[in-house]
Formats: structure tokens, sequence, C-alpha cells
């Protein structure tokens, strides 16, 4: 496990008209090729190269930013004011064991990460001293861990093993083993609400004993201070993101078979209310300011904005057409709790099986008008996406990929006629390979929404 230094490119949007890249992705690796077209001017300040296939971001408030770059089994640290690359640490092993979820507990300057790849390897939970990246220690979690919360004040970790259907607690300062609790489902997602010294795992049945099992959603309420499992409850079909809006006392949970949210006292465990938000809830953003859960659904395009406490459904955005297929990515969902605004992301253009044709781009929305959102192009399927408090910025995570310019179905049409025909040049499209489009950070100005 190594630490490197990483690259760093400053870009300001021109007056005129900006120069991206557009990109189609054929594998989840992470490598990828280009080709070029002109897009309008947009309020993107800076674009940062990370590693390959980067996945997942988490920052704290005037701290790094960090991104977990699963093709490399590695993670980036930035500056979350200059997005200057402060370093990158390889955390995993590339193809064994990647990053699944990271967590920071910014009391103790930790950053957590737990590494998995499947149930036959065990998992591993790493601890990272967030200012240098230095790996402090490194423990084994369960099988196929999925998931990692901390709360800082009771100064313990949860690790979600979903294969084991257990969730570890370890201690925060020295990693230690304190308790394994067992939960009768697959926990795949946690989240801490630390006024109520709680936390909330969520995940599903997988009894294959009995069909109708495996989609049910759960949740388990544990005391993050003793460990001590105190309620168990059953959601809807397919339970799968939660969010804390610790101010209102409520954990939403989204079912995504069901189409419904699941809101949860988070002091008692008990479902208090059922919401009915259509078809697919993949997508969930707490603005606490406001005591507002905003979830995105995945196949009909529509954002929604809920109130936290009551359940009661606010307002609805139409964001556009919604995917054709069952392989398009969910939407990644941030709020800048200062201002309100709500930004989204979408991969574009996307092919019949679901792979972006492409530029991704975010969408921009004061959530308490439900004015008309601002698209904003970024780069290569954004797939995460953050908001620095103090500056108001943005930050998308793009997790780049192979790039097949190949002019669309003529393109492939010429292509597959001269593997037939090798011997009639003219049937040839050229050459398509260029350069790989790696992972990158794309930055936003606080202006971008307005």
């Amino acid at each position: 496990m190594t630490t490197t230094r990483g690259a760093w490119r400053q870009r300001h949007a021109p007056p005129g008209r900006a120069l991206v890249a557009a990109a189609i992705l054929l594998t989840t690796g992470g490598v990828g090729l280009a080709a070029l077209r002109r897009v309008p001017a947009t309020p993107l300040v800076y674009t940062v190269t990370v590693g390959r296939g980067p996945t997942a971001a988490i920052m704290d408030a005037g701290g790094p930013l960090f991104v977990s770059n699963d093709a490399d089994a590695t993670v980036s640290a930035l500056d979350a004011a200059t997005c200057r690359p402060l370093y990158t640490v390889r955390t995993g092993v590339t193809g064994v064991l990647t990053a699944q979820a990271m967590a920071l507990d910014a009391g103790r300057q930790r950053l957590f990460v737990v590494n998995s790849d499947d149930i036959g390897t065990a998992s591993q939970l790493v601890a990272l001293d967030a200012r240098t990246g230095a790996i402090v220690r490194v423990v084994r979690a369960g099988h196929n861990a999925r998931a990692v919360a901390v709360d800082t004040r009771a100064g313990h970790v949860f690790v979600a093993n979903a294969a084991d259907h257990t969730v570890s607690m370890l201690d925060a300062a020295g990693l230690a083993l304190v308790r394994t609790v067992d939960v009768p489902y697959a926990p795949t997602a946690i989240a801490v609400d630390a006024r109520a010294a709680r936390a909330v795992v969520v995940g599903y049945s997988d009894r294959f004993h009995d069909p109708d099992e495996r989609t049910m959603g759960w949740a388990s309420l544990l005391d993050t201070g003793a460990g001590t499992l105190l309620r168990t409850v059953g959601l809807g079909a397919g339970a799968g993101a939660v969010v804390v809006d610790a101010p209102a006392g409520r954990a939403v949970v989204a079912n995504e078979a069901d189409g419904t949210l699941s809101l949860l006292d988070t002091r008692s465990g008990r479902v208090v209310r059922t919401v009915p938000v259509s078809q697919g809830p993949m997508t969930l953003a707490v603005d606490a300011r406001r005591g507002r859960v905003v979830v995105m659904n995945g196949w009909d395009g529509v954002l929604r904005v809920v109130d936290a406490r009551t359940g009661t459904l606010l307002r609805t955005a139409y964001l556009g057409s919604p995917p054709s297929v069952m392989a398009a990515p969910p939407r990644a969902v941030a709020v800048d709790e200062r201002s309100g605004r709500v930004f989204v992301t979408a991969w574009g253009r996307t092919d019949a099986v679901g792979l972006p044709l492409g530029d991704g781009w975010v969408q921009a929305l004061d959530a308490s008008t439900g004015a008309a959102p601002v698209t904003i192009p970024v780069g290569v399927a954004p797939v995460a996406i953050s908001v620095e408090e103090r500056s108001g910025r943005a930050i998308v995570v793009n997790g780049g990929g192979v790039i097949d310019a190949d002019g669309g179905w003529q393109g492939q049409v010429l292509r597959r006629a001269g593997q037939w025909l090798p011997w009639l040049p003219w049937l040839s499209p050229g050459a398509t390979a260029r350069p790989p489009v790696p992972g990158s950070v794309s930055v936003l100005a606080p202006s971008a929404a307005l």
C-alpha cells in the first residue's frame, strides 16, 4: 500500500464556448477513448484528474475531499477549497479488494474505507490518517462488507457484512472489534444519528427457501454506544438507500421495488409513515436546515421533495426523459443547505443497453420554487456529487470509462463489415482508438443554479 502525489489541472470556463470531451462508456474498468465536441461555456471552475473508475466521494466541512477509485483500488484526497490533489493511497488490491464505502471521523482525523470483493474473500477495514494519507491500521471485517458508518460521539465504527448477516462494531481509535451484531437479513446500508446515539442498518432478505422474502426490506436500530440491537422492523421491497435527518429525528429509507419511502423514528425505530413516491426511488439527500428529504426516482425522471417529519410531499420537479432500459445508472443527488439548491447528476444520452453516448450533466434547481432546472455539462459518467459547505460549490465525480467514437450505428456497421471483409480497406471506419478517459472531478461555481 503506497502513497503518491496526484496531478492537478485547473480550467476556467472561457467567455465563449468551452471544449470538452464527449464519450461512451464500454466497460466498468474506467479506461476510455474520447471524441471532442464543442458545448456552450458553463460554470465549470476546475477539472481534476483522479484515479481510474472513481465511484464515490466524501467530504468534511473545511477539510479534504476524498474520492474512491474502484479500478485502481485507491483513494485520492483533494483540497476542497482549490481541488488541488493532496495524495493518492492504495487501500486495496486491484480486482480483488476494492472500496465499497467510506466514512469520515473528523474529530479523530480518520478516514475509514471498507474493501470487499465477494463472499469468498474476507473484507478489510482500512483506517487512514486523513491529513497525510498514512495507513494507520488494516483489520479484517466480515464477508461481502457493503457499508461503513461512524458515530464520532460514541467513538465506534459500524460495518455491514451482507454475506454474514452481521454488523461489526469497532473502536474508532484502535479498530478493535467491540461487538458483532446478528441481523436476520443481508445488511447493505448504514446511517447514523449521533444526536440520538443510534445507527439505522438497512438491507434485504436473501433466504432462498422463500422466494417472496428475497426482496423484502428490513431496518435495524442499534445503540451506537453499547452496540445493542434495539429493534428490527420490516420495510418495503427493495429497501436500499438510507439517510438521517438528525434535527427531525427521522431516518428515511428508499424502497425501490415498492415505490415508497419509509420514515423511521431514530429513537424508537418505529416506522411512522410510508410515503408513496412512484416507481423506483433510488437516491436520497437531506436538507436538515429545512427538514426536507429529496428523492430521485430512477425510472420516471422526477425529483420529489418530502417533509422529513410528516412525510408530506412538498414538491415535484420533472428532470427529463426517464431511462429506457434497466441498465441505466441511478442519479446522484446533493443539497446545498445554505441556498436550498438541489443538484442531480445524469449520464446524458445512452444507447440501447444503457451506456452513455457522450458527456454527462448536472441539473441544478431551487427545490422551494420548482423553477426550471439549469443543465450544466460535466464529464463522462458522473456517479457522485457533494456540496462544499463554505463555498457552496458543487463537486462532481465523473467515472470516466472506455469511449468508442464509432460514429453511431453507421460506424458500427462499417466496423463489422471490415471484420468480415478485411481485404476491402475502404470499409474500415478508421482508427477509433484514442487515449483513455480517466476519472475526474468537476467543480461548479456557487452561481451554477442562478
